[in-house]
């Protein structure tokens, strides 16, 4: 009986490689080689640290994981996991510390895959991307799901997550990528949930994407420098309970263009240097917190944006005369539009022929020399890309 079950415990071991520090470069390489193992068996990290010295290829479908958190060490530039097989691969329970360097024009990435197909699970991963130019995950055609994970950068150039195409989701994640971006896809089908991003970067964004359908559920995006929350091109999802605040000049808290269909629902959104809200007319808005800059709507809607650039006075012994430069700062072409100037319980009201995306005219308004301590207030009203009037947050001028 003894016997059998030596045999039978060394028959289902025998499988798996269990890595301590001892465990070489070579005996992982020939482990993933070796034609005993097979589809589901387990790259075991035992030990609380392994250095590594050179690419795992990942030609196989396994589990690559710990139990105790092993920290697993790469100093050189290039990748640390190349994943090569299309069957499913799984990482769990890692601390990644990659030590190397990129180049602005190539990352180097902790796990990548340049497959036509790729099936790439994560879980309870920390990445830590400790120099610059490297990439917390690239893979080019995913299927899969990243939960319970951990991205920290403190580099230039950094990016959390990024693919060409992509099929999954995020949740309990929080990716934090100070001078570099928080997740870039092409096409990417998938939501985010109870997550947390934070970057900052010159036009950089948390969530950058060229087409998404998926939500974004319970989750926070911070930049305390310029750019975008979610800058997506093409979007039809649901945003629900998440706060967006993006503090440097110029941002944009959320942006969704060209035949972007959603709503966004009982969520804040700030960009108090910049627009919170920048979207198409079949975006439905809903309980919504939102907060721009002084002289900017909280709310936009892609199309003609009217609104006062600058002013001159000039004065002489019975009249003020104001000329204001008033721009279409839309993509597309405005409609008549109408500049109210107040002083004192005074108005005037003078019409704006049309104008077209990053053209400007000058209005002019003169009122009585009698005036000149008033205050002046100037507001325009013009009809956005929805077809409604829309009236510009107030403009005081001198």
């Amino acid at each position: 009986m003894s016997f059998l079950i030596v045999l039978t415990l060394g028959s289902a071991s025998a499988a798996n490689l269990i890595v301590t520090e001892n465990t070489t470069q070579n005996d992982i390489n020939n482990w993933m080689k070796d034609n005993n193992t097979v589809k589901g068996d387990n790259l075991i990290f035992t030990s609380s640290k392994y250095d590594l010295n050179d690419t795992i290829v990942v030609s196989k479908s396994v589990n690559i994981k710990s139990n105790v958190k092993t920290s697993i060490n790469f100093n050189k530039n290039k990748n640390m996991f190349n994943v090569t097989t299309s069957d499913k691969v799984c990482f769990s329970g890692l601390n990644l510390n990659h030590n190397g360097m990129g180049i602005s024009k190539e990352v180097v990435r902790l796990i990548f895959s340049n497959n036509t197909k790729s099936i790439v699970n994560i879980m309870n991963v920390n990445f830590n991307l400790n120099n610059r130019y490297l990439a917390g995950i690239v893979i080019k055609n995913w299927k899969g799901n990243i939960s319970g994970s951990i991205f920290k950068s403190s580099q230039k150039g950094n990016i959390g997550v990024g693919s060409a195409n992509w099929t999954g989701n995020i949740y309990k994640t929080s990716i934090s990528t100070p001078g570099g971006a928080g997740i870039v896809v092409l096409n990417w089908k998938g939501n985010i949930s109870n997550s947390k991003i934070y970057f900052s970067g010159k036009k950089s964004f948390g969530i950058g994407a060229v087409n998404w359908t998926g939500n974004l559920y319970n989750s926070n995006i911070l930049s305390v420098n310029k750019g975008f929350g979610v800058f997506i091109d093409k979007w039809n999802g649901k945003v629900s309970n998440t706060i967006i605040n993006i503090k440097g000049y110029p941002s944009c808290g959320f942006l969704a263009n060209k035949s972007s269909r959603g709503t966004i629902f009982n969520s804040k959104i700030y960009a108090k240097k910049g627009s919170a809200i920048l979207i198409t007319k079949n975006v439905k808005i809903i309980k919504i917190k939102a907060l721009s800059a002084s002289s900017i709507e909280n709310i936009l809607i892609i199309g003609p944006r009217v609104y006062p650039e600058s002013s001159q006075s000039y004065i002489n012994s019975k009249s003020l005369l104001y000329k204001i430069k008033v721009s279409n700062f839309g993509e597309s072409k405005s409609k008549t539009s109408y500049l109210t100037f107040k002083y004192g319980k005074y108005k005037k009201e003078i019409k704006i022929k049309p104008l077209k995306p990053g053209k400007s005219t000058i209005v002019k308004v003169l009122i009585p020399k009698s005036f000149k301590t008033y205050k002046k207030r100037v507001t325009i009203t013009y009809y956005n890309g929805a077809g409604k009037k829309s009236t510009t947050k107030t403009w005081k001028i001198k």
